[in-house]
């Protein structure tokens, strides 16, 4: 057999079979233009921020949402998407001008047109953010990060005595100080500076900082829950509640109660407080709420006015005073006065509220580009919320303009994750910002 192999004729050297290569692995599929969260056809990645450089070289992932962000889901989707972006974050919208503008001594009408002015702004803020910022469809709106700030310029000792229009002289000090800060984000953002930030942040650095934001608001928030102590303590407890024991339990595949807290809380009392006032529990014979206690010659009366104010849902007079049409514009409270001491706390605010909206970044081009984003998208996002800040402060809003958070959590339930849905709902507040009432 040994002879026999030897024997057979061996095949000349270029005909023998060559070892076989391994396929050639496929390219990589082309990701989308840089400015969507993806990068160029034909061109390297661009370089992730400074804090996800983990993130460089894992494996591509799927998208996470249903509809991606350049995706056209049709006319229904749209305006079923986009309503559900906006209603879930309506709260958050409208909820600073109503803590605001009683602080400052506005009546209300006041908080009515500020209320207006706020739609109108969140509403082209955010088409400006989506067509020139980081175009992810996030929502633009005033920042609770800004809100601690404004309370504390607002009771600052240089306000107190005035008499006649004080609201619209306090206003006009917090216009210029967020212009002052909208245009230090904006010089933060284009410069790049935001990216050498950065690398010095960290979760021990972000922690303490939004824990400090938060208890900021407790000599505030816990005065006006005492003011009305059954309807102070059932809001508190609902969102402990939902966050923090039901946080696990989920609806339709959703933590909904994780994601919807205060949201849902807020609903719950509201229902409550507007049973017992239907029922008359609230309701003490003789008195009025709409007439000040220093007014009210019965004891009775100044013993009780302060909880009617505070427990019954039918004490607000901005829907009866709101005009039918109203349009913002710009300068509508006066010339902003620039005061620097004001505007240097601002900067500082805005800075946070900075890394705040690049955490929103970060979490969104997961779900919506299936990576982090870039820190060119990061700079360009951060001017662009700068630009909005300004605009803000043009238009009297109060507070400076950053990314909502709840609008991410939206995406991730809705899985709907097309610029058009926000778009449209961007114009939907637009159009209500012209309706007073």
């Amino acid at each position: 057999a040994t002879n026999a192999k030897q024997q057979q004729p061996q095949p000349p050297p270029q005909q023998r079979q060559q070892p076989q290569q391994p396929p050639a692995a496929p390219p990589a599929r082309a990701r989308r233009r840089d400015s969507d969260g993806g990068r160029p056809n034909g061109q390297p990645a661009a370089a992730p921020l400074p804090q996800l450089q983990e993130e460089e070289d894992a494996p591509e992932r799927p998208a996470h949402v249903k509809y991606e962000l350049r995706d056209s889901p049709g006319i229904f989707p749209v305006v079923i998407y986009g309503f559900q972006h906006y209603i879930s974050m309506l709260g958050s919208i409208i909820l600073v001008p109503l803590v605001m503008v009683p602080a400052m001594g506005g009546s209300a009408d006041d908080t009515a047109a500020v209320v207006s002015t706020v739609l109108l702004v969140s509403g082209l803020t955010t088409l400006l953010h989506t067509l020139f910022g980081t175009r992810l469809p996030l929502v633009q709106g005033p920042s609770f990060v800004y809100l601690a700030p404004a309370l504390a310029i607002i009771n600052s000792p240089e306000f107190f005595g005035l008499n006649d229009n004080n609201f619209k002289h306090i206003m006009k000090h917090l216009q210029g100080a967020i212009i002052i800060g909208g245009v230090f984000q904006v010089l933060l953002g284009y410069t790049g500076l935001m990216s050498l930030f950065l690398r010095l942040i960290n979760p021990i650095v972000v922690s303490p900082t939004v824990a400090a934001v938060g208890l900021s608001f407790f000599s505030y928030g816990f005065t006006k829950l005492g003011s009305c102590i059954e309807m102070g303590l059932l809001q508190l407890m609902m969102v402990i509640i939902f966050a923090l024991y039901l946080r696990k339990i989920k609806l339709f595949g959703y933590r909904v109660f994780l994601i919807y807290a205060v949201p849902l809380g807020l609903g719950i009392t509201w229902a409550v407080a507007f049973a017992l006032t239907a029922s008359g529990v609230y309701s003490y014979k003789g008195c009025d709420a709409n007439i000040p206690a220093s007014n009210n010659i019965s004891a009775f009366c100044r013993k009780h006015v302060l909880r009617m104010k505070s427990c019954r849902v039918d004490t607000s007079h901005a829907l009866r005073v709101s005009p039918w049409f109203r349009f913002p514009y710009p300068l509508q409270w006066g010339t902003p006065v620039f005061n620097w001491k004001m505007g240097l706390v601002m900067c500082l605010v805005s800075v946070i509220a900075s890394v705040d909206s690049v955490g929103s970044y970060h979490a969104s081009s997961l779900f919506v580009a299936t990576r982090p984003p870039t820190a060119g998208i990061v700079s360009r996002g951060i001017g662009v919320e700068g630009i909005s800040t300004v605009l803000a402060g043009l238009w009297g809003t109060g507070v400076g303009s950053a990314t909502i958070t709840e609008n991410v959590h939206t995406i991730a339930v809705t899985k709907m994750g097309s610029r058009k849905a926000v778009g449209f709902g961007a114009i939907v507040l637009i159009l209500l910002s012209l309706v007073g009432k």
